[in-house]
Parts: structure tokens; C-alpha cells; sequence
């Protein structure tokens, strides 16, 4: 059997196998449960670390509100290739779930990558702080201050 084609810089190539995936209604609800919320501009992430050893994995959550299924698709495009690019860069395993939000879900793979990165960037804080982990970009728009 020949051997997976290789990237550019020599490695192989970034996949999305099921094995990286959340699948279940119960996988999902697990990382609601007991996971972390970080806030950006274009996703919400929900984060629960898992022991090390085991393998990171990713859920993807793109609503109606999001626009209609090419729309979606789209976006869960951009959401996977722009994980491909970050998944190696948490500090530690965990599952994540990344909910696309439906007035800014990212229409790029930079809008993606930028959320992402952001997400990982938080990932390593202090869950138990009390730091706010939303991203704050100014005043929310269109929308009672809270």
C-alpha cells in the first residue's frame, strides 16, 4: 500500500479523521457539562482538558441561524481547515466544541484561524480565575449594555 501524500514542507497531511471528532449527542453534552467557555468574535469554544495521553478532539456546531447549507458548509470549511492549523498548539488534550455564531460566524479561513488562535491562546489560562474570557472588541451593537 502506498504511502499518504505529503505536504509541501514534507509532513503528512493535516487530517480530520474520525477519530479527532465529537460525535455524539452525549460526547457534546459532556464537554457542555464540565468544559470551559471562551468567547470571540466569529466562535464560541467549549473546552474540557482531558488526561494526558489522550487525544484532542473537535465538535463542530453550525446552526440555521447561521444561513442556509451552503452557507453552513462553508463555514464549517473554514472552521476545520483552520483547525487543522491551531489543534496542535493547545497546551494540553482536551475535547473542544466550537460554536459558530450565527450574526459573525467566519466567512474565511483567516476569520477562522484568528478566532481559533485566540481560542488557544486562552485555553492554557487559569480556568478557576476570574478573568472574563470573552473578547472584548468595544461596545456590543444593537444591543442593551448588560
Amino acid at each position: 500500500m502506498p504511502s499518504p501524500p505529503a505536504d509541501a514542507d514534507g509532513g503528512r497531511r493535516r487530517r480530520f479523521d474520525r477519530s479527532d471528532r465529537l460525535r455524539s449527542r452525549q460526547q457534546f453534552d459532556r464537554v457542555f457539562a464540565s468544559g470551559r467557555k471562551v468567547v470571540t468574535r466569529h466562535v464560541v469554544a467549549r473546552l474540557r482538558p482531558l488526561l494526558p495521553g489522550e487525544r484532542t478532539r473537535v465538535g463542530l456546531s453550525v446552526g440555521r441561524k447561521v444561513g442556509d447549507a451552503p452557507a453552513r458548509n462553508r463555514v464549517k470549511r473554514c472552521l476545520r481547515a483552520a483547525w487543522r492549523e491551531v489543534r496542535h498548539d493547545l497546551p494540553a488534550p482536551m475535547e473542544v466544541v466550537l460554536i459558530a455564531r450565527p450574526r459573525s460566524a467566519p466567512r474565511t479561513t483567516a476569520e477562522a484561524l484568528d478566532s481559533l488562535r485566540r481560542v488557544v491562546a486562552r485555553a492554557g489560562e487559569d480556568p478557576g480565575g476570574s478573568r472574563d474570557t470573552r473578547d472584548r472588541r468595544g461596545p456590543r451593537r444593537g444591543r442593551s449594555p448588560r
